[in-house]
């Protein structure tokens, strides 16, 4: 039994800590301060922010000093705090992938998820660089995609998705995936004389 807790809460440490590194990278790369001066918000991400603000006025001064101002990072600790007491519950009552997948539809649809976009990092794992495009134009990773998978029976080239997991609604009854074979690689063809 104190195996089960040492386990657990290792578990937790370790989840804790990658959320927090996923969000810190996240607040450096694509936070933007929120410094506000004559109607215009600071342009500089936290990472770029070594000089202070900067502002896209015509004819005005465009810099300020100042430290970079964001809510979002404020929130993190207490976000941080939020999760590792709601943690323990959601590990020993590991739900099924479906309820996580319905879960997760239900909660970007009620909070407007669905109207993010970027290409640059999967919203559904928020850690990985996204490769396949939903019909909504969602962009998500391929764990994520073979999470978010409906078929009975996986089949290793083909994903079949009945809804976005951003609560967007679609056009098509399902998106299929197909992926490349994982025996298909770069092939070159040299004729040489």
């Amino acid at each position: 039994m104190a195996a089960d807790r040492s386990s657990e809460l290792g578990q937790i440490e370790y989840y804790t800590q990658k959320w927090r590194l996923v969000l810190e990278e996240f607040s450096r790369t694509k936070c933007r301060c929120e410094k506000m001066f004559h109607g215009q918000r600071c342009t500089n991400y936290r990472l770029f922010h070594i000089k202070g603000h900067q502002f896209n006025l015509r004819g005005r001064e465009n810099f300020l000093e100042g430290p970079f101002v964001s809510r979002f990072l404020k929130a993190l600790d207490s976000l941080q705090d939020e999760l590792a007491t709601k943690l323990p519950h959601f590990l020993r009552d590991s739900a099924s992938t479906e309820d996580l997948t319905r879960e997760l539809w239900y909660n970007a649809k009620t909070c407007g998820a669905g109207r993010i976009f970027s290409n640059r990092t999967c919203l559904a794992c928020l850690s990985r660089t996204p490769v396949h495009t939903l019909p909504c134009h969602h962009c998500i990773c391929d764990p994520c995609a073979s999470t978010f998978n409906s078929l009975k029976y996986h089949e290793e080239q083909r994903i079949v998705i009945p809804q976005c997991p951003f609560g967007c609604e679609w056009q098509v009854s399902k998106s299929e995936i197909r992926r490349k074979p994982s025996e298909a690689g770069v092939r070159i063809l040299s004729l040489d004389g």
